[in-house]
């Protein structure tokens, strides 16, 4: 019986055994002494209902936080060039090429935000085993942690340029040292010396001459072609030889021009072409004489202005043409031949003819009728060659004259025909003639 339970009350159990147990609560941890503690079985239960057993807590996840994004790779270094136009205009001055003063310049990379520091979770106890269970309060919901905000970034300092170099002041230069002019002097008067020295050289002294064998050229003998010049050249066409008859081949006789016609009309000849004649005596002394007095053969007693000079170039010619004109002066083809003379004279100005006396001498030769020639002689042109020129009475059958220089020589040409006239100049202006 406990001490403060008064007489005459009873004793309740239940109340006993909570009392008791407050006390031992309350009272100090101590070691209690072996064998003074009572059985377990001693020891009357509590009627109360037993509190829930309560589950550990589960701590949490942490929240992860974002990895930093690794900074990009920044050049460490780059150069920064200052130009200023008060040094640009020195430089170039100065023949230099203007360039700016080099400022380097370092990039710091940005320090990546420190990491979150993360909350630590507290360790449940474990629960009790054995003993006493004590009811306890229902835990308290746990209250969500703040996050903790990440530390701001530290800003990166931007580097300050270099302050701008002063313009430097334009000084003139300074004038050339004494020394300098020596040096310039000794320059020029090396130049004008050794400009003397080659003077002397190339163009005052005379070259030694060496004295080279050269070996005597055998001379050795080649056929000389013979060149074909004059008329012969001109017109390499040769016809048949006309034979004079007997007792007027030597003697002039108004019937010689008679026959001479007669013998040329049946000479073959092709369209538009020439073809040279010779003469013939009928014997031998009057065939070596024929060449020379064919002029006096046929000419009878013409001028001698028209006869060729002793040795001279002369040609007869026989000509076939195609120019024709009926008798009321209509143009028609007419394949009829048509004289040529050609004699060399000294001169122009010893060529005198005497225009009035032409029809007389040369109409019986042409085979012209004297009596048909109206009018005076007229002039025309071809070529560069004067004509003059009488027709009997159209131009296939005329006289027609000129002189042609050739070959530092002249010619006097006589033709039958206007078209007998423009063939011969034609045939002395073909080039390689």
């Amino acid at each position: 019986m406990d001490d403060n339970q008064k007489p005459g009350q009873q004793s309740n159990p239940t109340q006993n055994s909570i009392d008791d147990l407050v006390k031992e609560l309350s009272r100090p941890q101590t070691a209690p002494a072996p064998g003074a503690i009572p059985p377990a079985g001693g020891i009357p239960r509590p009627s109360a209902p037993l509190a829930p057993t309560p589950t550990p807590l589960t701590p949490p996840k942490p929240v992860s936080s974002p990895k930093p994004v690794p900074p990009p790779n920044l050049p460490k270094e780059y150069q920064s060039n200052i130009r200023t136009m008060a040094d640009d205009i020195s430089k170039i001055k100065a023949g230099q090429q203007p360039q700016g003063v080099p400022v380097p310049r370092k990039i710091e990379p940005s320090k990546p935000p420190a990491p979150s520091v993360k909350p630590s979770v507290p360790t449940p106890p474990a629960p009790p085993t054995g003993g006493p269970k004590i009811s306890m309060p229902a835990p308290l919901a746990a209250q969500p942690l703040k996050p903790s905000m990440p530390p701001k970034p530290v800003p990166v300092p931007v580097p300050v340029p270099p302050p701008a170099p002063a313009p430097k002041s334009e000084t003139p230069p300074a004038p050339a040292s004494s020394g300098n002019r020596v040096m310039m002097l000794m320059a020029l008067l090396a130049v004008v010396v050794l400009g003397g020295v080659a003077y002397w050289y190339f163009m005052i002294r005379t070259p030694v001459e060496v004295a080279i064998e050269t070996p005597t050229p055998t001379a050795t003998s080649e056929p000389t072609a013979t060149p074909i010049l004059g008329l012969a050249a001109i017109f390499p066409e040769r016809g048949g030889a006309i034979i004079l008859p007997p007792g007027r081949d030597t003697t002039p006789d108004p019937n010689t021009s008679q026959a001479f016609r007669t013998a040329f009309e049946v000479q073959p000849l092709p369209i538009g072409k020439f073809s040279m004649l010779g003469l013939q005596g009928s014997t031998a002394s009057a065939s070596q004489s024929a060449e020379m007095d064919i002029w006096d053969l046929l000419l009878i007693s013409g001028p001698s202005t028209y006869r060729p000079i002793e040795g001279a170039d002369s040609a007869i010619l026989l000509f076939k043409q195609t120019e024709g004109f009926d008798a009321s002066g209509k143009s028609m083809t007419s394949l009829e031949r048509r004289l040529v003379l050609i004699s060399e004279v000294e001169s122009l100005e010893s060529v005198n003819i005497n225009e009035g006396i032409i029809p007389i001498h040369f109409a019986g030769i042409f085979g012209h009728d004297p009596n048909k020639s109206k009018g005076s002689f007229l002039e025309t042109n071809y070529q560069g060659v004067t004509i003059r020129y009488k027709n009997f009475p159209y131009p296939d059958r005329s006289l027609d004259y000129a002189v042609i220089p050739y070959q530092d020589k002249n010619y006097l040409v006589l033709a039958g025909s206007r078209e007998a006239m423009f063939a011969t100049i034609d045939a002395f202006l073909v080039p390689g003639k």
